[in-house]
């Protein structure tokens, strides 16, 4: 039987370099914003992590979208 996604959270992670270690290797932090409406569109998810990386100090390096939603039986 065919499987079925019923949506759930979505939560966007922001990666940032905070700087380099004393060997010289980039040191990162992550920052997660939940709550993103499951049926948000990613154009609009894109510009909301863009917004938000635009009011940080650090460097961007990566965004991320974490989907979680239930696998049915259909």
């Amino acid at each position: 039987m065919p499987a079925q996604l019923i949506p759930g959270s979505r939560t966007v992670v922001l990666t940032l370099q905070t700087g380099v270690d004393q060997e010289g290797n980039p040191m990162y932090k992550s920052i997660s914003y939940g709550g993103m409406k499951s049926n948000a569109t990613l154009d609009g998810i894109y510009s909301f992590a863009q917004a938000v990386a635009n009011l940080q100090t650090f460097t961007l390096v990566s965004l991320g979208l974490v989907d979680r939603g239930r696998l049915i039986q259909a």
